[in-house]
């Protein structure tokens, strides 16, 4: 985190700029979000199974300086849109490597290792990013969250859900929306738990067997379509839901 937070840092990255990203749930995801924090700047997570007029869209909208793309086939689709989009600056790979000219995550460790740059603390009140919908009937539409909101979420989920660092749970949830993010990334710094991360949806039983989770979050669909009386999930595991789908 320290290293990519110096990397983000030697692209201008500062108070008050966004970082969005396009990626499904890795460690990547997670070592940018609070890297991006570190610096007093704000995070901006989309889908990867959302259109590229929408990643346009919500890059423009947020007024995005730096978009990080999970993998080679995304990258192709976003790399022109700094040419298209009057705030966004660059582009930067995550997972794979390119041409010379091209910025990856490993890049960025490297230039963030010979120049480190301290942490800083965000305000309290100051906002730490947004969420947009998948915009299934129009343009995705974004909510501003600060450090208060999820902060205040964190502390009434660790003491009304007993989470302590000897827990653990399987993630799934896309991070991009508020439910999985406040869950599986921030509770479980906070806690200390951990997590294993699904590759594969449709695997999530077997994933079961392999993290033997002690607390689990999902949404009504999984429980009724994998649930039933299959003991993976049930025995052990504390289990928390969305009212909702949202996939």
């Amino acid at each position: 985190m320290d290293q990519f937070r110096g990397g983000l840092a030697t692209l201008g990255v500062g108070k008050d700029d966004k970082v969005a990203i396009i990626s499904k749930n890795t460690v990547q995801w997670a070592v940018a979000c609070y890297a991006t924090f570190g610096l007093e700047a704000q995070f901006v997570p989309m889908y990867e199974t959302q259109l590229p007029k929408d990643w346009e869209y919500i890059s423009e909208d947020s007024g995005s300086k730096i978009l990080l793309a999970a993998d080679s086939e995304i990258y192709q689709h976003v790399k022109d849109f700094p040419n298209k989009i009057e705030k966004l600056e660059s582009v930067v790979l995550l997972e794979g490597s390119g041409d010379d000219q091209t910025l990856t995550y490993e890049s960025l460790l490297e230039k963030g290792k010979q120049q480190p740059i301290p942490s800083a603390k965000p305000d309290f009140e100051s906002e730490m990013g947004m969420l947009y919908t998948s915009g299934t009937t129009g343009n995705p539409k974004g909510v501003l969250l600060t450090h208060h909101n999820i902060l205040f979420m964190i502390a009434v989920g660790i003491q009304s859900l007993r989470l302590s660092p000897n827990d653990q749970t399987l993630s799934f949830l896309p991070w991009a929306h508020s439910f999985g993010q406040l869950a599986e990334v921030h509770l479980l710094i906070q806690s200390g738990y951990s997590t294993g991360l699904v590759a594969d949806v449709n695997e999530i039983v077997s994933d079961m067997s392999l993290v033997k989770p002690t607390v689990f979050f999902a949404v009504p669909r999984v429980y009724n379509r994998k649930g039933g009386g299959n003991s993976e999930f049930h025995g052990k595991s504390r289990s928390y839901f969305s009212k909702k789908d949202h996939f």
